[in-house]
């Protein structure tokens, strides 16, 4: 009798668990980088493109590279732009590692191979560095993946008669100018007394513009809010050097 008791428990149990399992909603597949195209095996359109951002991160610009890649550049409220490229024959989706700097397109050589130039400055600090150039180099195609990308990063050479700014920090002084076989080095150091607000977050030069005169053959540096030496103005600045 027992035997017969213990039969019909675990038969129960049987049933019970093939129940459960038939009744059991199929669990869904973590997000991945496969769009619509990859689900249902059309093409995506712009408007699909576009349905894929929600409405608290705005889309800047979209670059059609090709019949089957558009680049999209969005941007969200206190984060720096971003650019992902969508295959549009499949749905794979790939977001560029220019994060967190703030960036521009500067060229597309291939849907594998794009460029784009930091302005030097980015969303997570204060410190502002030179202008640099962030090679975007594709390593895999994975259409479940939104990192088939690797960033390559290089120096930008600027033509002489193009403007360029670096820098964020104030409460500086110009200590001193020295011309050396590779350059000119221009040295700051902190107000007196204002010691904490220069090296506070991040060192960092004054803000900086470089132009360049050609009718007078002339180099500007504008060094915006310092100080020479223990001159207690805080007006601008501008150093001119002369080719020779």
């Amino acid at each position: 009798m027992r035997r017969q008791v213990s039969v019909l428990l675990l038969t129960w149990l049987v049933i019970f668990s093939l129940a459960g399992c038939i009744g059991q909603k199929p669990k869904q597949p973590a997000p991945t980088g496969e769009g619509q195209a990859g689900a249902n095996g059309r093409k995506l359109t712009i408007d699909d493109v576009k349905r894929a951002y929600g409405a608290e991160e705005k889309i800047l610009s979209i670059h059609r590279i090709n019949e089957n890649y558009v680049l999209v550049e969005s941007q969200r409220p206190t984060f720096a732009n971003k650019f992902e490229l969508f295959n549009l024959a499949n749905g794979d989706r790939d977001t560029m590692p220019t994060w967190p700097e703030f960036v521009t397109l500067e060229k597309v050589e291939s849907e594998n191979h794009i460029v784009f130039l930091s302005s030097g400055k980015n969303s997570e600090c204060v410190f502002g560095n030179f202008p640099y150039l962030i090679r975007c180099v594709r390593v895999k195609n994975d259409v479940k993946s939104t990192d088939d990308f690797t960033a390559i990063r290089e120096d930008k050479y600027f033509k002489l008669d193009e403007q360029v700014s670096s820098g964020s920090k104030g409460y500086a002084q110009l200590s001193d100018i020295v011309v050396t076989l590779n350059g000119i080095q221009v040295l700051f150091k902190p107000i007196s007394g204002h010691e904490a607000d220069f090296y506070a977050a991040a060192t960092d030069i004054p803000e900086t513009k470089i132009s360049y005169d050609r009718d007078k053959n002339r180099m500007i540096f504008h060094i915006a809010e310092t100080q020479i030496g223990t001159c207690q103005s805080k007006r601008s600045r501008a150093v001119s050097y002369r080719r020779s």
